[in-house]
């Protein structure tokens, strides 16, 4: 479990760095900024396992079972 946690946490890191590499090129030469973002389009799909993760196993941990304190 903690490689898995691992390596969706590169693959967020990646999807991070073409966010801001596409946010880059389109405010400083728009021109390439549709050939960058279909090269950094793969790349955002580093995001939709931690999604599912979050969504299927939620948090855990010594807090996440405790009740809320009103």
């Amino acid at each position: 479990m903690r490689l898995y946690s691992r390596l969706l946490g590169y693959l967020m890191m990646i999807a991070c760095a073409t966010y801001l590499v596409n946010a880059f090129a389109v405010l400083t030469v728009p021109q390439v900024a549709p050939l960058i973002e279909k090269v950094a389009m793969p790349l955002y799909f580093g995001e939709v396992p931690i999604m599912f993760r979050l969504l299927i196993w939620g948090a855990r941990g010594p807090l996440a079972n405790e009740p809320v304190a009103e």
